[in-house]
């Protein structure tokens, strides 16, 4: 089960699985919204998201 470790609401949300930190991404368009989720690795892990 996934695990929110931090969230600013409509921008990204940062979780953790397994030992496996991901970062998704609200992405913002004229006519429609998408995410992207984006796995963290070596030292992206250690980045201040605040």
């Amino acid at each position: 089960m996934k695990k929110e470790l931090m969230k600013h609401q409509w921008d990204f949300i940062l979780y953790e699985e397994n030992g496996i930190k991901t970062f998704n991404v609200a992405f913002y368009k004229s006519y429609f919204d998408f995410t992207r989720e984006f796995k963290l690795q070596g030292d992206e892990l250690n980045y201040d998201f605040e």
